[in-house]
């Protein structure tokens, strides 16, 4: 009997076979691992964003946050929250796919992700960081048309959260960019699922001895 092929495998070609099924939930020290990135690279994006506000943007380095204030960011933060996978979503669409959106109650966490569609390598590194990079270019020019105000100021605070959340797409792109260019991934809710050609190699865990 010949071998059965995974689930959208015949999106990329007959034949691929799957390699990887990477869940988040497997592995409780990756989840910690992530958000102790996105804690500790927050100063860092923050500072970027703070240079270009203040450099270029004449952004204030204060201002006065009341109670509707204090409102406004937190429906800026939710709002960053869905645009973030709503972007995913845009560009999965774009890549033919039929995205869905969900929220994992248990893990906090808001996703969107398309079953069962197999993406060729590039395409899903780009559907990747496309919140990353989306959202930074906007928030980064709204900065330049609101010089000056406290708007600047709010814009730079939530692209550098924007990015700074963005650690567990980056991490995902780290373990996709370790296969061949020829590789399928089907996004996951949860995760993500990798194909070969048959004529490609898995990449080995370990590095290969040094030649003689």
């Amino acid at each position: 009997m010949p071998e059965r092929e995974p689930p959208g495998a015949r999106a990329c070609r007959p034949g691929y076979r799957e390699v990887l099924d990477w869940r988040i939930r497997d592995k409780r020290w990756q989840v910690i691992v992530i958000n102790l990135l996105a804690l500790l690279s927050l100063p860092v994006w923050l500072l970027l964003f703070g240079w270009f506000g203040v450099a270029i943007a004449d952004m204030p380095l204060s201002g006065d946050l009341d109670l509707a204030g204090f409102c406004l960011l937190i429906v800026a933060v939710l709002l960053m929250l869905v645009l973030h996978e709503l972007l995913h979503g845009v560009a999965m669409r774009a890549a033919g796919a039929r995205p869905r959106f969900g929220i994992m109650w248990k893990q906090a966490m808001v996703y969107a992700t398309a079953p069962g569609h197999a993406f060729p390598r590039q395409v899903y590194l780009a559907i990747g960081l496309a919140p990353l990079v989306g959202i930074s270019l906007v928030a980064l020019l709204g900065m330049l048309l609101l010089a000056g105000t406290p708007g600047a100021l709010l814009l730079a605070f939530l692209a550098a959260g924007n990015a700074a959340s963005s650690s567990g797409d980056l991490w995902i792109v780290a373990v996709v960019l370790r296969f061949p260019a020829a590789a399928c991934v089907i996004d996951e809710r949860d995760g993500i699922r990798i194909l070969l050609p048959p004529e490609e190699d898995e990449p080995s865990e370990e590095p290969a001895p040094p030649a003689p």
